[in-house]
């Protein structure tokens, strides 16, 4: 009973949040730009000319242009990571066992979801491409725990699990350390020799990513963005290897934030900062229990305690913190990353003897003011009703032709694009620099010959290493 009232304050929640304004910065950057390229014409050679973050190619934003819905309600609506974002925390509710007074380790990932998604409420309304993935990475974790948890030995199971860490994959780049997981379950269907299952589980897969790799191509020139260093197509759209590497650069500064390509700082120099302006609690809590973690796999070992179902998923979260941390660690990219060992060092506590009844408490310390910070949120938010969403932002911006009666728009300060315009790009040089494939925009964009000897970056200048 008391599931299904938490359950419709959930389901008034996620509405509240999902009919405000879209705050996300990154939203009039380029979300919804991508989102209106892909509803007018699909895929389109070279976008990622026109503007680098246009080859991001998250599958998450055809998932957005199929609901966006702009002729059935007359705006295009925001509603998917709302939508996702319900159904995830939903599941974590109604099937948890704590309202039984019982605690696995799968209740512990849903726990997790619940934090999860309170954290990231301000950017539902949004349509990013980090919620989906992170709700994801937590709904296999907790998939896989439960499995081990009804003792299902299965490898199929898990296998199936893998093909939505695939899927994962697709929605976010940087989560491509699940393919981790899928090592148990491969060496179970070839031990047992289930080729047919090997087959289904490969073309499913394939299934999955192909049509995202072929836009990757389609888009940028790269059958992976932004990694120039795997060149397989010789295409007059390939957008310039500066240009990756200088985004693949800037991503990695952000995240560290040093708000600098060309400041190169070691470990010891830009840890520090970005300890000071991240979550710092949370930051010490993970990689702590990481270790736990690892000291008690070690431990296993010796004594040939080991389950390979629940080590490969440990090792799955050490690996993924760790790339998180060394690569872009802002905690919106990787707030996930730093619950998973949290979750898998609790899981010794509940062995002990008081184990259980210390996490429980814990939980209640920890969603209480999570909670409470969550519903303070909802008084801040501005929106019209709760009929209808909040229209995306409106901004100045100037015309510009790219062509002979093909024409863009440039935001007439800053590089915050409009939604009453379409295509509008941040950047002019940019748009200076490229020309069209043909006559149309469908046709696709590539650089002028002029520019293409040019060490080009993201905005068009030039840059040096």
């Amino acid at each position: 009973m008391y599931q299904w009232i938490v359950v419709l304050f959930v389901c008034i929640c996620m509405l509240v949040y999902t009919v405000g304004k879209p705050v996300h910065y990154d939203t009039m950057l380029y979300h919804f730009q991508a989102i209106k390229w892909i509803e007018e014409y699909g895929v389109v050679p070279g976008l990622g000319n026109l503007h680098n973050r246009f080859a991001y190619n998250s599958a998450f934003m055809p998932l957005q242009a199929l609901f966006s819905l702009d002729w059935l309600v007359g705006q295009p609506l925001h509603t998917v990571n709302g939508f996702v974002a319900g159904v995830f925390l939903i599941y974590a509710i109604i099937t948890n066992q704590l309202w039984n007074g019982k605690i696995r380790l799968s209740d512990l990932f849903k726990v997790m979801t619940g934090i999860y998604v309170c954290y990231t409420s301000g950017l539902i309304s949004s349509p990013s491409s980090d919620i989906l993935p992170m709700l994801m990475i937590l709904y296999i974790c907790t998939k896989w725990c439960e499995l081990i948890e009804s003792d299902v030995m299965d490898s199929s199971m898990y296998g199936f699990l893998c093909i939505l860490g695939v899927y994962t994959i697709t929605l976010k780049l940087s989560a491509a350390v699940c393919v981790i997981l899928a090592i148990w379950p491969a060496i179970k269907l070839i031990q047992e020799k289930k080729w047919k299952e090997i087959v289904l589980h490969i073309v499913g897969g394939l299934v999955i990513v192909i049509p995202w790799l072929a836009r990757n191509v389609i888009i940028s020139g790269y059958l992976l963005y932004p990694y120039p260093q795997i060149d397989l197509f010789n295409v007059d759209w390939k957008m310039p290897a500066s240009v990756l590497e200088y985004d693949s650069r800037e991503i990695i500064a952000w995240g560290r934030d040093i708000f600098s390509v060309e400041k190169k700082e070691a470990l010891w120099e830009w840890v520090p900062h970005w300890f000071d302006h991240s979550m710092r609690t949370l930051i010490v809590l993970g990689f702590v229990c990481g270790i736990i973690w690892l000291a008690m796999f070690v431990n296993r070992i010796i004594k040939k305690k080991t389950d390979m179902r629940q080590d490969i998923l440990g090792i799955y979260g050490i690996l993924a913190l760790l790339s998180w941390f060394f690569s872009a660690p802002l905690i919106r990219y990787g707030m996930v990353y730093l619950l998973i060992p949290i979750c898998l060092c609790a899981q010794y506590c509940l062995n002990m003897r008081k184990g259980k009844l210390l996490i429980k408490a814990a939980i209640m310390v920890v969603l209480i003011p999570v909670g409470v910070s969550y519903l303070g949120s909802i008084q801040s938010l501005q929106y019209q009703s709760l009929i209808m969403q909040d229209d995306y932002e409106w901004n100045l911006t100037e015309e510009m032709e790219l062509a002979p009666g093909v024409k863009v728009w440039i935001p007439a300060e800053g590089d915050q694009c409009s939604a009453d315009v379409f295509p509008c790009v941040p950047y002019r040089k940019m748009v200076e620099r490229v020309e069209l494939r043909g006559t149309t925009l469908k046709d696709g964009f590539r650089i002028k010959p002029e520019y293409c000897s040019l060490h080009l970056n993201a905005y068009g200048d030039e840059w040096t290493e």
